[in-house]
């Protein structure tokens, strides 16, 4: 009964992304982003892909400082990598990416901590998406209200940061010292997200720039949009999601709205499947065994 279920939601994923691009093919011409991914030279392609290695570089570093939110977690490297690899590829599995929860049972580390440290990384990356989101719909609707605007973005922002004040309602030393090591883990794991956000920007940036014109502040602001629609658990890892907020963003700076989900998907395969596809081979593997 528990396979039917997740046989269901895997093809209600599928069903969700292949009728939300079918929405996008019938407003834009087809062949225009067949031809948009054509011209890309081999060069530019080689060039995301190296960003897309200096990316994954900073998210395995961030998943280490995840780990070793217990203190008692001793490093393997291995693990480390195999299980970060496990982790991308399971972001497939479930809309919103919760699936990769399940990288914990590739921890050799008490259940509970490898969970522990799955959910700080998810309260992260939720955070720095939605903050970075809520930045670009201020930048974007500047019809609203500045002041209140700016109100709730600084409220959300120190909003992490308040968290370890609660340790005064635990009194177990083993809680106590999660919130010691969230406390110290914070402020890195923080900036290292913003880097990986900055570098796919970047990657935005340069398709979108080969093809048109924009800035890097505009290209940045509606990127945030963009990618924030990963929010939205509907569909397999946003797929569909962020090529129809791609089409509807871009439009207002001057680029097209086929240039815009050509350059989407371009990135999503990149940064997304090519990362993805280590981790099913170790997850192959494991099973295996």
């Amino acid at each position: 009964m528990e396979i039917n279920k997740k046989k269901l939601r895997w093809g209600l994923q599928i069903f969700s992304s292949i009728i939300i691009l079918y929405f996008i093919l019938k407003k834009i011409h087809l062949q225009e982003i067949v031809g948009n991914l054509e011209k890309i030279p081999i060069s530019l392609i080689i060039y995301l892909f190296f960003w897309m290695l200096i990316k994954s570089g900073f998210q395995l570093l961030n998943w280490y400082h995840f780990l070793k939110l217990n203190k008692k977690y001793r490093t393997n490297k291995s693990e480390i990598i195999k299980t970060f690899f496990i982790g991308n590829a399971l972001k497939f599995a479930l809309p919103g990416g919760y699936a990769t929860f399940g990288k914990a049972f590739f921890l050799n580390n008490s259940k509970k901590d490898s969970f522990l440290s799955v959910a700080f990384e998810k309260f992260i990356l939720t955070w720095v998406n939605l903050l970075s989101f809520l930045i670009g719909l201020y930048y974007y609707f500047d019809e609203f209200s500045r002041i209140y605007g700016l109100i709730i973005l600084v409220i959300f922002f120190i909003f992490p940061f308040l968290i370890p004040f609660l340790k005064r309602f635990y009194s177990k030393d083993s809680h106590v010292a999660y919130f010691e090591q969230y406390k110290s883990k914070i402020s890195t794991t923080i900036f290292l997200q913003i880097v990986q956000k900055l570098i796919a920007i970047y990657q935005y940036y340069l398709l979108l720039n080969f093809f048109g014109k924009i800035t890097f502040i505009k290209n940045m602001m509606a990127s945030f949009i963009v990618l924030g629609s990963n929010l939205i658990p509907i569909t397999i890892s946003g797929l569909g999601l962020r090529e129809s907020f791609a089409m509807n963003i871009y439009p207002k700076y001057g680029i097209s709205a086929e240039t815009a989900v050509s350059v989407s998907l371009i990135i999503f395969f990149i940064n997304n499947v090519i990362v993805a596809l280590p981790g099913l081979y170790f997850i192959i593997k494991k099973t295996e065994h």
